[in-house]
């Protein structure tokens, strides 16, 4: 981990006015902003490949649904947005599995993830974990 309190490959994603704060602890990163702009924080960048279908993991603390997060898998070619999940419902165990199919036109190595606090509450919310991986099921 690195000083601005989130894990090393990631960096936060701080628009002006924004209050975007993180803090890790033994759980996962814990997410707050009670501003009226939204923050969050961004991946470091990974490789996906063209016309493939992913599953998107995210698991947090939290089993309530969730308003005020929102979750993308950008690319920085082709594309931007490859997938975008605003909102979250509620679970059992906090986990969450999202199908998507990448764009013909990007290139591998220039996707990342960015983890949203839409702000406007005092709630935070923790992520224990994200992942992206090969989905057994493909979408058409």
């Amino acid at each position: 981990m690195d000083s601005n309190d989130i894990p090393d490959t990631w960096r936060h994603w701080k628009p002006a006015n924004s209050n975007l704060e993180t803090q890790v602890n033994e759980t996962g990163v814990i997410i707050s902003n009670d501003s009226e702009v939204g923050a969050g924080i961004n991946s470091d960048k990974f490789e996906l490949k063209p016309s493939t279908t992913y599953a998107l993991e995210i698991e947090l603390t939290e089993l309530k649904q969730i308003d005020y997060i929102q979750f993308y898998v950008l690319s920085k070619t082709g594309k931007h947005v490859q997938f975008h999940q605003s909102g979250i419902p509620e679970t059992s165990d906090g986990k969450h599995i999202f199908l998507f199919k990448t764009t013909e036109d990007i290139e591998a190595e220039n996707q990342y993830i960015r983890i949203d606090h839409l702000g406007n509450t005092e709630e935070t919310f923790t992520v224990e974990s994200i992942q992206v991986f090969l989905s057994e099921e493909d979408l058409d």
